[in-house]
């Protein structure tokens, strides 16, 4: 009985087959569940490959869990979470915060922190008019 390849997995070989051909290879590759071999008449290497399965959001969030937890249990406050952003002017500062909130930092950390200096400089003002038009304006721009 022959066994049945999932659609998704001969897509995904018949790109790889396109693939070689242009790249002009010759050789054969055996791909199985754990490695890739590519052949050629004279020599055979394993082909390395990344894991490129992405963790979902809950699989990071657990994996970082216990940091979470030490970081909620510690009841001193850093220096670093109370810096205030620079610039001599409140929008300057509005400015600097709504930028680097735009570029999307990777590290969820730091994001936070410009979140928390975009709420302080925001409580200055007493989120006045003002203030909320300053930031419609930058979100309307990075959009």
């Amino acid at each position: 009985m022959p066994v049945e390849i999932p659609v998704q997995i001969k897509k995904t070989l018949a790109t790889l087959k396109s693939q070689m051909e242009k790249a002009g290879l010759e050789g054969t590759c055996l791909v199985s569940n754990d490695k890739i071999i590519y052949f050629t008449e004279q020599q055979s290497q394993v082909v390395e490959v990344p894991n490129l399965k992405r963790e979902s959001d809950a699989q990071r969030l657990h994996s970082h869990m216990t940091e979470f937890l030490e970081d909620l249990r510690r009841k001193e406050v850093t220096p670093r979470s109370m810096e205030s952003p620079p610039g001599r002017t409140w929008e300057e500062k509005m400015t600097l915060i709504c930028t680097q909130l735009s570029m999307g930092s990777p590290y969820h950390i730091s994001q936070l922190l410009y979140y928390y200096l975009l709420g302080t400089l925001m409580e200055e003002k007493v989120w006045n008019k003002e203030a909320k038009n300053v930031v419609k304006r930058f979100i309307y721009i990075c959009n």
